[in-house]
């Protein structure tokens, strides 16, 4: 696998590990209340699908290379990203566990793919899966369904970074991974991404998130009982927060 430029330590080759297909949880539905959409569309590509262990830090695919595959996130977080002309990172969309990716249009890749974590990723050729889909009116039917989801997120996304402020866009960063992360005993969110990924995502910088979290903490939106895991404490409070920071 490739290697992305990124910050922290320089990492060593990780050829991926091969897997077992697994099949996918009651719970992994992307979001959205697609349960039905995903599940009727993971099924079906199951029997064409190769499942690997992809390390964090390295590539599941790279920016401009052929757009082969399709993919569906099994385990771990990857993050989409590419970089402006002064090299600076912009990450453009966060892959959860349940969630299909890599679904491009065009024929080659616009941005890269990168493990945030330890990942199993399966792959599915792409010309087979579209000519699964396009055999199956049913099929086709979830697919459309996985696919306006996906644009509404994406729309949210650019809401989002062009009409709210640090603290809303923090804030409304947070909510939306209360609905989409799996929260531990305590209830506590376990954040899939840095300080820094979220910055990126934002659109600010890691110093500006850190200030938002500490500010949302004063006000009693959420608690921080480690650097990676959020209680939300007052989800009406993080989203008066949001609003606010229209």
């Amino acid at each position: 696998m490739q290697q992305l430029p990124a910050r922290g330590a320089r990492r060593g080759p990780a050829p991926p590990a091969r897997h077992h297909v697994p099949r996918p949880a009651p719970h992994d539905a992307g979001g959205g209340g697609a349960m039905p959409a995903h599940a009727i569309v993971l099924d079906a590509l199951r029997p064409i699908g190769t499942a690997a262990g992809i390390r964090r830090g390295r590539l599941v695919f790279a920016e401009g290379e052929p757009a082969a595959h399709w993919y569906w996130l099994a385990s771990g977080a990857v993050q989409v990203c590419g970089f402006a002309e002064d090299g600076k990172r912009h990450v453009a969309e966060l892959v959860l566990p349940g969630d299909l990716f890599g679904l491009e249009a065009c024929a080659r890749r616009g941005a890269a793919a990168e493990a945030v974590r330890d990942a199993v990723v399966v792959a599915y050729p792409r010309a087979r899966a579209e000519a699964l889909v396009d055999a199956d009116p049913r099929l086709a039917r979830a697919f459309r369904e996985i696919a306006c989801g996906r644009l509404h997120r994406a729309q949210a996304c650019l809401l989002r970074l062009g009409r709210a402020g640090a603290l809303g866009r923090v804030a409304s960063f947070l909510l939306e991974m209360g609905e989409r992360c799996r929260r531990g005993a305590d209830g506590a969110v376990d954040l899939p991404v840095t300080r820094d990924d979220i910055a990126d995502y934002l659109g600010l910088t890691s110093e500006t998130v850190s200030r938002a979290l500490t500010e949302l903490r004063r006000r009693g939106a959420i608690a921080l009982p480690a650097r990676r895991s959020i209680h939300l404490a007052d989800p009406a409070a993080l989203a008066l927060a949001k609003e606010a920071g229209r």
